[in-house]
């Protein structure tokens, strides 16, 4: 009886939470990293996580390329290289099940502080193109980092949707989706507020970490 109320008060937070999160556009911002993504070596993913993580990979080569990076600077028109991401967007919206989100590129280069966002009110990742329009291989990395880590943000909430059925294919378990609940209903803390505890935060250390892993290579400590 215990462990049945337990689940319904567990299933009563996580729709709480939802509630708040559905209608608050401020919930996943993403400020603007100075540095290249890097291995967060606490950070233990799930096995789900490490499948994510390779099927992540995949979907990238598939849409861009080996030499992806590469690629991307090779082509000197920013026109060129936004037709070249849409496919990686539509490719990791499949790969994600995020039928129901919706990826909007956009250029503001008068809100350069600004990579990216994922609005759970609106169902948009929106994206800042002008981080792409740079010839350095450190940015468009960053790039693509905001790319992966909106779509985990994404990600977060559908978990937090199949809290109770637990049948989405991304899935991490209970114990990270409960940390990304309690950290959404103690209050999301800003990078202006404390840039070190937004980054430790559960939703940011996860976006963080996951985007990292998929980016590096095995000398950085990928997967």
């Amino acid at each position: 009886m215990l462990i049945l109320i337990a689940i319904a008060a567990a299933v009563i937070i996580i729709a709480c939470t939802l509630a708040e999160a559905f209608g608050n556009d401020e919930i996943f911002t993403e400020g603007q990293r100075s540095t290249a993504p890097c291995v967060d070596t606490e950070f233990v993913p799930t096995p789900k996580d490490v499948e994510y993580i390779k099927e992540t990979k995949r979907v990238i080569v598939e849409a861009l390329g080996e030499d992806y990076i590469e690629g991307i600077m090779e082509l000197k028109a920013l026109e060129e290289r936004i037709d070249k991401i849409k496919p990686l967007c539509e490719a990791l919206g499949e790969l994600y099940e995020l039928e129901d989100v919706t990826f909007e590129l956009c250029y503001d280069e008068y809100n350069y502080k600004s990579c990216g966002k994922y609005s759970p009110k609106e169902k948009k990742i929106l994206i800042n193109t002008y981080f792409l329009a740079f010839d350095n291989s450190e940015i468009i990395t960053d790039f693509i980092d905001t790319v992966l880590h909106e779509c985990r943000h994404a990600v977060q909430m559908k978990m937090l949707l199949n809290y109770d059925k637990k049948d989405y294919r991304w899935y991490s378990g209970d114990k990270a989706v409960e940390g990304f609940a309690k950290n959404i209903r103690q209050g999301i803390i800003t990078p202006k507020e404390n840039i070190k505890a937004y980054r430790e935060q559960a939703t940011e250390r996860d976006a963080y970490a996951m985007a990292a892993l998929i980016l590096a290579g095995d000398k950085e400590g990928g997967i």
